[in-house]
């Protein structure tokens, strides 16, 4: 079963992890919702990155 999982990291260390699956036998993730994940991933990084950031 393929399946989306992304990190996320606060100041160098693995704080957590996001996991995506359809669970549909043989089912692939188009390039659009690869993207979109990855996309995801990105802003919840870049929030947490921020949250995490002494001002």
């Amino acid at each position: 079963m393929p399946a989306l999982v992304g990190s996320l990291t606060a100041k160098g260390r693995l704080v957590g992890l996001f996991y995506a699956d359809n669970a549909a036998a043989g089912y692939v993730p188009s390039e659009q919702q690869l993207a979109a994940f990855a996309h995801f991933i990105q802003n919840a990084q870049l929030c947490l990155t921020l949250l995490t950031t002494n001002h």
